[in-house]
């Protein structure tokens, strides 16, 4: 009828939570491998213990090398900078970091720039200059050679034509001497014409 708990039912209750406890405990502790100690033996944990300590061995002596050249490569930086990387061995005196020493205006800009094309205009008009110069004294060149040339050919010419007014005159006299005469003097004014045109021609060209 009514629900009434005896004492020793819950003696017995608590009994048997106490021994659930224990077991649970128990297993946590056996299964557990880090701190269990029953099942364990100690001659295989002692061969494990003897294979883990030549690798561990061997990683302390890597390390120890590895430490080792690490510093001699700093050494051998700071030495070859004392030996060879002083200021007075430096092609550049000043430091680029200093923006006190840093050049005037902006990155990429030629301060002389104006000087530059100044001196380029000058060497420019310089060399127009001389090459007028050089043009004019061959072309005066050319007319002195043609004028030269126009006089030699007038001196040659000119024995001939005065041979042949002088055979003119021998050959054809009488009657017709004036006639003759008339044509040769026509014949002499034209000749000297043409010399005189080829020489005109000539200096202008």
């Amino acid at each position: 009828m009514f629900n009434v708990e005896l004492l020793s039912d819950r003696l017995a209750k608590a009994s048997l939570q106490r021994r659930r406890d224990r077991e649970a405990e128990r297993q946590r502790r056996i299964f557990n491998d880090k701190v269990r100690t029953i099942g364990v033996s100690g001659k295989q944990n002692a061969r494990g213990e003897l294979k883990v300590f030549p690798s561990i061995k061997v990683a302390c002596i890597l390390h120890s090398r590895e430490v080792k050249n690490k510093r001699a490569m700093e050494r051998a930086i700071v030495s070859y900078q004392h030996q060879h990387q002083q200021p007075w061995s430096q092609r550049e005196k000043t430091d680029l970091r200093d923006a006190q020493m840093m050049l005037p205006g902006l990155v990429g800009e030629d301060p002389d720039s104006k000087n530059r094309l100044q001196k380029q205009r000058e060497q420019l008009s310089q060399w127009l200059i001389q090459q007028q110069s050089e043009q004019a004294a061959e072309r005066h060149q050319r007319k002195l050679e043609g004028s030269a040339m126009t006089r030699a050919e007038g001196e040659k010419q000119r024995p001939v034509a005065t041979k042949e007014y002088n055979l003119a005159r021998v050959s054809h006299s009488g009657n017709h001497s004036d006639c003759y005469m008339k044509v040769a003097n026509l014949c002499g004014t034209v000749y000297i014409s043409m010399t005189s045109n080829k020489t005109h021609k000539k200096v202008l060209s």
